[in-house]
């Protein structure tokens, strides 16, 4: 009875010491993001494929033009935009330069590190799984974080953060009348040439559902940012 119970107590110590001797998944979060530039649309230029609903739109950004004169409009819906579309994207445009990312900590923010469980751990990479930060602002209009659920991965050599989703995990009904059945965002990242900065290169964000039982939607909008070059001094 003594040696069971010392080999019960051993493999427990043993279990503590393993899990002691693993990574710390909220520095590691953490530190992820620290190596991404942000504000990238400073010093270079980059193209920009959006999606909304079946719109597409395909432009470049070039912060070294003139003021005014940074964004242009190379094609709608896979063809040379008109003289309406292309002032009308630019009136859009003119109140943004680069990815809208809510500043530095506009990602980070929703991730809840008190809350990371490893899903998956290879040679390449930590997949980790969150609840989102519910409490953003303290904002009623964000509880419906609370039934979501996010996934991440870390690239294992560099520690840079690969993509964040979050989507829902059960049907959301954010006010009286509307039920979501699917809610989805996600974004994901990319190194600028070898050694270069992290940078943004998807963001996505959907949703599916129905209002007052007979108005069904089901929205879906994207970014793509890539061709990516340095024009700063």
């Amino acid at each position: 009875m003594h040696t069971r119970l010392s080999a019960l107590i051993l493999a427990a110590l043993l279990t503590l010491n393993l899990h002691a001797a693993g990574p710390d998944y909220a520095k590691l979060v953490n530190a992820s993001f620290d190596g991404i530039l942000w504000d990238l649309d400073d010093n270079y230029a980059f193209t920009e494929t959006q999606m909304s609903g079946d719109t597409r739109t395909v432009a470049r950004f070039d912060p070294s033009a003139p003021e005014g004169e940074q964004w242009t409009l190379l094609s709608y819906d896979n063809r040379p935009p008109s003289l309406e579309e292309t002032e009308a994207f630019v009136d859009e445009k003119s109140w943004r330069r680069g990815p809208d990312t809510g500043g530095t900590d506009g990602i980070i923010k929703l991730i809840d590190t008190t809350t990371l469980t490893l899903l998956e751990a290879s040679g390449d990479y930590w997949l980790l799984s969150f609840k989102p930060t519910v409490n953003i602002d303290d904002s009623d209009d964000l509880a419906f974080l609370q039934d979501m659920i996010g996934e991440l991965r870390i690239n294992r050599e560099s520690g840079h953060i690969d993509y964040v989703d979050i989507r829902n995990s059960r049907a959301i009904r954010p006010v009286i009348g509307t039920k979501i059945q699917s809610m989805v965002m996600r974004f994901e990242f990319t190194e600028l040439g070898d050694n270069g900065p992290r940078v943004l290169s998807h963001v996505s964000a959907g949703a599916k559902g129905s209002a007052l039982l007979v108005v069904r939607f089901n929205e879906l909008e994207r970014f793509d940012f890539s061709d990516f070059a340095y024009v700063g001094d």
